[in-house]
């Protein structure tokens, strides 16, 4: 879901030793939806991304709202709130047999972290107070998740966040706050990791 497909591009590859009957591939068709628009009913990036959107225009020089952008940051805390502790589909789909058949494009976790964060995070490198609150909406969802990887995915953003503002803020009181919320934040971290599972 949420792939844009232009006329006669592949959608999908198939490893077969036969030739391809057309029967079949009239079966590999009925597989496929297509549609006009991304809809936020089957594709969670899109539904991020809506509001990803308002808080990137928010943060933009030249309408410089934090509080918006920090409203919408905690809109898509608890959506990753709620997914923190869900099994996403696999990747990949097996048999009866256990052999592998189908390779898909997933979505998870980790790439609703990636999807949120990386963008807010390029976007706040002048911005004091969302970078704050990024730390501290890190601190709220680590403190819910139970499952290792996802724990290990949203430490990687405080991190990554931390490194930015060591390179952007200059100012001594705005780095100590910063790293104040960092510290916190691997605090709580260290503190979940022994009981969580993989």
């Amino acid at each position: 879901p949420g792939d844009f497909v232009i006329e006669h591009s592949p959608i999908l590859r198939i490893y077969y030793d036969e030739e391809i009957s057309e029967a079949c591939n009239d079966k590999l068709r009925l597989c496929i939806s297509l549609g006009r628009k991304r809809t936020p009913f089957s594709d969670i990036e899109f539904a991020i991304m809506q509001l990803l959107q308002i808080a990137l225009r928010a943060l933009s020089p030249g309408i410089n709202d934090s509080l918006t952008a920090i409203a919408c940051i905690d809109w898509l805390s608890a959506s990753l709130g709620r997914m923190a502790n869900k099994n996403f589909p696999p990747e990949y789909l097996e048999d009866s047999n256990g052999v592998v058949r189908v390779k898909k494009r997933g979505f998870c976790f980790t790439d609703a972290v990636d999807t949120m964060f990386h963008p807010l995070r390029q976007n706040v490198t002048t911005n004091e107070m969302v970078m704050i609150h990024l730390l501290e909406t890190i601190s709220r969802i680590l403190q819910v998740s139970r499952k290792s990887q996802y724990s290990d995915a949203l430490f990687n953003h405080a991190e990554l966040i931390i490194k930015s503002s060591k390179e952007h803020f200059r100012n001594s009181s705005d780095a100590e706050e910063i790293a104040k919320r960092f510290e916190k934040c691997q605090a709580i971290y260290k503190n979940t990791k022994t009981g969580l599972v993989g």
